[in-house]
């Protein structure tokens, strides 16, 4: 193969690596978003303990074995994914062990 052909095969497989991947995370992003409670635009109820009654918190683990950050590099329409509009946090406990 000449130099011209090297390059020009080179280039194709980049366009497709790149494209594999968009699909990938675009995949990877759904099933992100499935392991997260959507946002309800209804009205919330109000949160704490009825008048008269003590509120409580559930307290949290006190040995974390695993922590993970995750974020989607696209939404679920498949557009790129430009600026962060809001984080959240999550405790999931297994309680199997």
């Amino acid at each position: 193969m000449s130099k011209r052909e090297l390059i020009a095969l080179i280039k194709g497989l980049m366009k497709e690596l790149r494209e594999v991947k968009r699909d990938f995370v675009y995949e990877k992003s759904e099933k992100l978003l499935e392991m997260f409670k959507p946002n309800i635009k209804e009205e919330p109820k109000k949160s704490g303990a009825k008048e008269g009654h003590e509120g409580i918190t559930r307290p949290a683990p006190e040995k974390t074995d695993e922590k993970k950050k995750l974020f989607l590099r696209m939404c679920p329409k498949g557009h790129r994914i430009k600026k962060i509009k809001e984080t959240r946090k999550r405790t999931i406990e297994d309680r199997g062990l």
